[in-house]
């Protein structure tokens, strides 16, 4: 059902009436200038209905307010609902304003979101997540299957049980689990990975990479920042960074078919004393041009999840391989090293630091992380 524009012209706040969905429904948002809520159930109930309210940005915003009067919705069948607004036109480009969408559907839903400039973040347990924004934070909570792209912005994904794929050109990436396998970007940006089941490529120009669990092949590379895998058990495994180190925690049970770390200004510590193991086999290549290499035998993934990780580039103060915390020697010549067949000082791996949150004024890259709306001490208003 097609709503009229005049339903909601003289108010700042509305919610649209209530459309019957007793099944999982198709959700479709494309209005360019809005941040979206999706809830999957309501509260810890599913529903078997669905509501939309669609309010202005800023009740005292008047083109927050026209902006929200444009946006109409739209039921095509019993499994669907569409909301849309109106493309800018030329003359109106650079000043529309800003509407806000809630949705509350019932779970098992799938959603495809767009937006040129806004937030998106979908709660609750859901199937398919398309998510794309030119300018906006990104987040999801539970899904079968996660494609999520944003120009500027973090992201931020809970739990996806089957294929995932996120990019993020500017904004830090937080993964909680991948059930399949999972590509994870961002050009500048720190990432944060919890547990992968199958391969798993995590790429970034600038900022950590960090991973908890690692089941499968792992490709990991950044230009700017250190590299971690904390627990690795099967599978090709590559760790590269061209300024920063490199942790790889290998689980005690994994047989190591081989071991090729080299740094080129810095010392490789490995304590590895046998490659013997019988439930998995991984292939490791460590790579580093200015920092140290640490390889070790991990007895368990590390808990906490990615809340556990150091949040990135910047606020990462890892001590030296001694845990004295004070500066490391001068580096050594370059070092390479193949299947350890002595011990050698491994040393503690510093704990990470407690995460930390900054002041976003952005309203369209709010720090999500999961489980929250938004961190506290960030702004959201204009």
């Amino acid at each position: 059902m097609a709503l009229a524009p005049s339903f909601h012209r003289s108010l700042t706040t509305t919610t649209m009436p209530i459309f019957k969905t007793p099944h999982p429904i198709s959700i479709t948002i494309r209005a360019l200038y809005a941040e979206s809520t999706v809830t999957a159930g309501d509260g810890a109930r599913d529903t078997d209905s669905t509501t939309v309210e669609i309010t202005p940005y800023n009740p005292s915003n008047a083109k927050d307010v026209d902006e929200a009067k444009k946006i109409t919705v739209e039921q095509p069948t019993s499994g669907q609902i569409v909301i849309t607004a109106p493309p800018p036109t030329w003359s109106s480009i650079f000043t529309r304003g800003t509407a806000v969408i809630r949705v509350v559907s019932p779970m098992h839903s799938s959603v495809d979101a767009s937006a040129r400039k806004g937030a998106i973040s979908v709660a609750g347990d859901v199937t398919n997540v398309v998510l794309k924004a030119g300018s906006g934070a990104l987040r999801v909570d539970s899904a079968d299957k996660v494609e999520a792209n944003t120009g500027n912005g973090t992201i931020v994904v809970g739990r996806c049980r089957g294929p995932l794929n996120v990019q993020s050109h500017n904004g830090a990436v937080t993964v909680d689990y991948a059930g399949a396998d999972a590509v994870v970007q961002t050009s500048n940006g720190a990432l944060k990975i919890g547990k992968v089941v199958q391969a798993l490529q995590a790429h970034t120009a600038n900022g950590a990479v960090t991973v908890d669990e690692a089941g499968a092949d792992v490709d990991a590379t950044t230009h700017n920042g250190l590299v971690r895998l904390s627990y690795v058990s099967r599978g090709a495994i590559r760790a590269k960074t061209n300024n920063g180190k490199v942790w790889c925690g290998i689980a005690r049970d994994t047989r190591i078919a081989s071991i090729d770390a080299h740094t080129v200004a810095g010392r490789v510590h490995n304590s590895i004393t046998d490659n013997g193991g019988s439930k998995g086999k991984v292939n490791v290549r460590l790579n580093t041009n200015s920092g140290d290499i640490y390889v070790d035998r991990a007895d368990a993934p590390p808990s906490g999840g990615v809340d556990s990780v150091a949040e990135g580039v910047g606020r990462l103060d890892f001590a030296s391989a001694s845990g004295s915390g004070s500066n490391p020697p001068p580096p050594p010549p370059p070092q390479a090293q193949h299947i350890v067949t002595e011990e050698q000082d491994w040393g503690p791996i510093p704990p990470p630091s407690q995460p930390t949150y900054e002041t976003l004024p952005p309203r369209y890259n709010q720090d999500w992380r999961v489980g929250e709306t938004a961190p506290p001490g960030s702004t959201t208003g204009k």
